[in-house]
């Protein structure tokens, strides 16, 4: 651990092919979306300004 830094989770990803890198960001944009779809339906609303595309 250099400068209290773990590079294992950097390697890990470094050894992904582009397209598996791809796939692991569509899936973390799925989890993220369906967060935003839950809060929305928990609360009646979303918070967030009017930015970003759903």
């Amino acid at each position: 651990m250099a400068y209290g830094i773990d590079l294992t989770l950097t390697g890990y990803l470094l050894s992904l092919t582009p397209l598996e890198r791809l796939r692991r960001h569509d899936q973390a944009l799925e989890l993220i979306r369906a967060a935003r779809a839950a809060g929305r339906e928990f609360y009646g609303f979303d918070p967030r300004p009017d930015q970003s595309p759903d």
